[in-house]
C-alpha cells in the first residue's frame, strides 16, 4: 500500500485590507515609524489525504487540526518573534515597525521523539513593512518535516512470542522510543544535520528463547516513512535470522510531496533546508527533549579513539601490505552511568557470514549477552560480558586485528556500528567505514 503524508498550504495575507490614511505622519521626536499587514487572507487546504499506520474507514480522509499551529512573525537579523499566534486565535491586522520580515509557522515545538505527532513546518519568502500601507505575504508550505516510523509484527511471530517482547528504536542518536506489539502507534523523530542512522533493537522472549539483536539503517531522513516488519520463519531475502529463526525485514517509502500550489517555484522540501532548527524551536518543558544545554545529557555516552563517528578509512591506515601494525584501530566508549550493553553491527561485502564464522563470530553480536561469541571475542582482544557491563571507565573496542583479515580482498566496504545503551537507559550509535582497495 502506498503510504502518503498530507502537506498543507497556508496563504499569508493574499488579499489586502483598506486602511484609511492619515494626514499626519509619525513625529521626528523618536516614534517608531509601523505599517500594517493584512491577516484576513489566510486560508488552510489540504492537498493529499493522510494515511496513518492505523486502520480508517474505506474512503475517510484524515483530519489534521491546524487551529493550535504556531505563526511567527521575526525581522531580519533577530532571533526572537515580534509577534506569535496561535493560528485559531490570530487577528485581521497586524502592525509591525519598519523593516524585513520573514514569516515561521510550525504544527508544534518539536521533540527528539514523539508517539503520533508529525511535525510540519514552513517559512515564508522575506517581505517588505512599509510605514502607513498594508503589505502583502507570499503563500507558506508547511511540508512533513519529521521522521515516521512504524513497527509491524508478523502473525507467526506475534503467536510465538511472549509478553516481554519489545523493539526499541533509537533515530539520530538521540529521539528513542520504545514499541510493544499492542501499540500500534507511530513514533515522529526529529532528523538531525550530519545523522542519518535508525538503529531498531529486538528484545524478548520467542519460542521459549530469549532474543537481543539489533539491525542499522542508515541514508534516514525527513519526510520519509520507515515501516520495520518482524516475522518469524518468513521467506525474506534481505532479512536477519536470529538462532531461533526470527526474520527480520525493512522497508520504506518516502513521502509523497507534490501538487503544490506554486508548481514550477522552489522544491516543498528543498535541500539546504534544516529540519528541526527553525527560529524559536523549544522543547525545554519535555524531559526526553534532549536538552543541549545539560552537559550531563551530551556526554551520558561518548566515543574517542584514532577511529571516529561517521568517518571512513582505508585498512592500510592501520596495517601496512605485509599485515605489520601502522596504528590501532580503536574506538574508547565511555558511560558515565555504566555500560548496559555494546551491540556490534558488520555489514559488509568481504566479511561475509562464512568468513565471520570461520573467526567465530556473526554480522550481529552483544558483548554482553551473546556468551557463545565470548571465546571469539577475546581472542580477538575485545572486551565481553563483565569487563563491559557496569562498567563507566572507557572501554576500548580494538579492531586493529580485523584490518589484516579484510586486506585479504579487494575493493571491499565494510561499515561497523556500535550502538551502546547504559544503565539509564540512554543509548547512542557510532559507526564508521572501513575500504580495501
Amino acid at each position: 500500500m502506498k503510504i502518503k503524508f498530507q502537506y498543507i498550504i497556508l496563504g499569508l495575507g493574499l488579499s489586502l485590507m483598506a486602511s484609511s490614511c492619515h494626514d499626519e505622519s509619525p513625529s521626528d521626536s523618536g516614534q517608531e515609524k509601523k505599517g500594517t499587514v493584512s491577516l484576513t487572507g489566510v486560508e488552510v487546504s489540504t492537498a493529499e489525504d493522510v494515511d496513518n499506520t492505523q486502520e480508517t474507514l474505506p474512503g475517510s480522509k484524515a483530519v489534521v487540526d491546524i487551529s493550535q499551529y504556531i505563526v511567527e512573525f521575526y525581522k531580519q537579523g533577530a532571533s526572537k518573534p515580534v509577534e506569535t499566534y496561535a493560528y485559531i486565535d490570530m487577528p485581521g491586522t497586524v502592525e509591525l515597525a519598519e523593516g524585513v520580515y520573514t514569516v515561521s509557522v510550525r504544527s508544534h515545538d518539536l521533540q527528539k521523539a514523539e508517539w503520533e505527532k508529525p511535525y510540519f513546518a514552513g517559512e515564508s519568502a522575506e517581505f517588505r513593512v512599509e510605514a502607513n500601507k498594508l503589505t502583502e505575504v507570499e503563500p507558506i508550505t508547511c511540508t512533513f518535516r519529521s521522521l515516521k516510523v512504524s513497527v509491524v509484527f508478523g502473525e507467526k511471530l506475534l503467536a510465538a512470542m511472549e509478553s516481554d517482547v519489545k523493539v526499541t528504536v533509537v533515530a539520530n542518536d538521540e529521539g528513542r522510543l520504545e514499541y510493544l506489539p499492542s501499540d500500534g502507534r507511530a513514533g515522529y523523530f526529529a532528523t538531525v544535520d550530519g545523522s542519518a542512522t535508525l538503529v531498531a533493537t529486538f528484545t524478548g522472549t520467542v519460542k521459549g528463547r530469549q532474543e537481543n539483536f539489533f539491525k542499522t539503517y542508515t541514508g534516514v531522513k525527513a519526510g520519509q516513512h520507515r515501516i520495520i516488519k518482524y516475522e518469524l520463519g518468513a521467506d525474506l531475502p534481505t532479512g536477519f535470522i536470529s538462532d531461533s529463526g526470527l526474520a527480520i525485514d525493512v522497508t520504506y517509502e518516502d513521502v509523497a510531496i507534490d501538487g503544490t500550489v506554486n508548481p514550477g517555484g522552489e522544491d516543498a522540501l528543498p535541500d539546504d533546508d534544516e529540519p528541526g532548527t527553525l527560529p524559536g524551536l523549544g522543547g525545554d518543558d519535555n524531559p526526553d527533549s534532549g536538552d543541549d544545554d545539560d552537559p550531563d545529557a551530551q556526554e551520558a555516552i561518548s566515543f574517542t579513539g584514532t577511529i571516529e563517528d561517521g568517518a571512513t578509512y582505508y585498512n592500510t591506515d592501520f596495517v601496512d601490505e605485509s599485515g605489520s601494525v601502522l596504528k590501532e584501530a580503536e574506538v574508547y566508549i565511555t558511560c558515565a552511568k555504566g555500560c548496559a550493553d555494546l551491540v556490534v553491527n558488520i555489514n559488509s561485502n568481504t566479511l561475509t557470514p562464512d568468513v565471520l564464522e570461520s573467526v567465530g563470530l556473526s554480522a550481529d553480536f552483544s558483548l554482553v549477552t551473546s556468551t557463545q561469541f565470548f571465546e571469539a571475542l577475546g581472542g580477538l582482544g575485545l572486551p565481553c560480558g563483565s569487563d563491559v557491563v557496569g562498567v563507566s571507565t572507557p572501554i576500548k573496542f580494538n579492531i586493529t586485528q580485523f584490518m589484516s583479515l579484510l586486506g585479504i580482498y579487494a575493493n571491499g566496504t565494510s561499515v561497523f556500528t556500535l550502538t551502546v545503551t547504559d544503565q539509564d537507559g540512554n543509548s547512542k550509535a557510532c559507526q564508521f567505514t572501513i575500504l580495501t582497495h
